[in-house]
């Protein structure tokens, strides 16, 4: 870690800040990621078993995987049109 732009003090550029609070991990942020687990499934899709933040949706020819992490998301299909599809259901907006 750096000092931030603007805050660094002459003589103790090895100084760096000590945080008080976590960045992550947030009071409400299991009632979130329960939220969005539960219109999820309710949408067909599968949590994964070795990561439970990554889903998963099969298709006739294809599939999507949608990667969950802190404050983004990820993802991933054969096609846009499924990505269009969850899109338009407000997961991504």
């Amino acid at each position: 870690m750096m000092q931030p732009e603007g805050y660094i003090m002459p003589k103790k550029e090895q100084l760096v800040c000590k945080l008080k609070k976590r960045l992550y991990g947030l009071k409400q942020a299991l009632r979130q990621y329960l939220k969005f687990d539960k219109f999820m499934v309710s949408s067909g899709f599968t949590r994964m078993h070795d990561d439970h933040y990554s889903y998963s949706k099969w298709f006739e020819n294809s599939y999507i995987i949608l990667l969950l992490y802190v404050d983004g998301m990820l993802v991933t299909e054969l096609s846009m049109k499924e990505i269009v599809n969850l899109k338009a259901e407000r997961i991504l907006n």
